[in-house]
C-alpha cells in the first residue's frame, strides 16, 4: 500500500479526513514505516497532501517530520557549522544575534513549522524595539544562511526566509563638527591621555587627527568594541 485516505467522524471534531502512506523500510529494524496525518477538513485537501508526499518520496526529497525546534537547530548550526567554518569574530556576532535576539522570540517554533509570517513579524518587532534596519538585515542574513543549510541537510524542504523581504536601510545624514567645535574638543582634551603632539585624539570609538595636506581635522572610525561570546552556553 502506497497510501490511502480515511474518513473520521467524532463528536468533538465532526467529519474529518486522515491520510496514511508508506515511507519505505527502516534500515535499523527492517520493518516498513508508515506515516499518518489527521485533521483534513475536506477529502480534496487530504488527496492533495497525499499526492505531494508520494511525489516527494518518489523523487527522494521526502523529509521525515522532526520535533527539533528552530532554537535547537540554531544551537546545532552554531556549534557544528559556524564555529568551524567562519572567522572567530563572525562566529561571535552570530552567537549574539542568535542567542540574544532570534532564539528568545522564534526558538520555540518547530523547525518544520517555521513560516515566512513568523520572520516578517520578528523583523518588525525588532525595529519597534529600536534596532536599525541594517541590523535587522544582519539578522535576516544569519537566519537565511542557517535555513539554507537546513535544506541542504534535508531537515526542511525549503528556505522560508526567501519569501520574506527584510527592511531597507534608511539613509542618515551625518553631522560633522565645525571649526569652533573641533577647537573646543582639542582644548578640552589638553593635558589628558587623549591629547597627542600631532593634534590627534583617540578615544573609545574613533580617532580625530589633523592631516597636514588638507589642514583640517578628520574624524574616522578606527575600530569597534564587542563583547566576546566564549562558548555556546554564553548569552550576550
Amino acid at each position: 500500500m502506497r497510501g490511502s485516505i480515511r474518513k473520521d467522524v467524532t463528536r468533538k471534531e465532526g467529519t474529518t479526513w486522515s491520510v496514511v502512506f508508506d515511507v519505505g523500510v527502516d534500515p535499523a529494524t527492517g520493518k516498513r514505516q508508515r506515516r499518518r496525518k489527521r485533521g483534513f477538513k475536506t477529502k480534496m485537501e487530504a488527496e492533495k497532501y497525499l499526492a505531494e508526499q508520494l511525489r516527494a518520496i518518489e523523487s527522494g526529497t521526502y523529509i521525515k517530520p522532526s520535533r527539533m525546534t528552530f532554537g535547537q537547530y540554531l544551537d546545532y548550526w552554531l556549534d557544528n557549522y559556524a564555529r568551524v567554518n567562519v572567522r572567530s569574530k563572525t562566529y561571535e556576532v552570530y552567537c549574539v544575534i542568535a542567542r540574544r535576539h532570534v532564539t528568545p522570540v522564534l526558538g520555540g517554533i518547530l523547525l518544520t513549522k517555521l513560516q515566512p509570517i513568523h520572520l516578517q513579524k520578528y523583523y518588525t518587532a525588532k525595529q519597534d524595539e529600536g534596532l536599525s534596519a541594517q541590523t535587522v538585515r544582519h539578522h535576516h542574513r544569519l537566519i537565511s544562511k542557517a535555513l539554507n543549510d537546513a535544506v541542504k541537510w534535508q531537515l526542511i524542504p525549503r528556505n522560508v526566509s526567501l519569501a520574506v523581504t527584510p527592511p531597507k536601510p534608511r539613509k542618515v545624514e551625518m553631522v560633522t563638527l565645525d571649526v569652533d567645535q573641533i577647537g573646543k574638543l582639542l582644548d578640552a582634551a589638553k593635558g589628558s591621555q587623549y591629547h597627542r603632539n600631532r593634534l590627534s585624539w583617540s578615544g573609545r570609538f574613533g580617532r580625530l587627527s589633523k592631516r597636514p595636506v588638507f589642514r583640517r581635522y578628520v574624524f574616522t572610525i578606527s575600530g569597534i568594541l564587542m563583547r566576546r561570546c566564549c562558548s555556546s552556553k554564553v548569552y550576550i
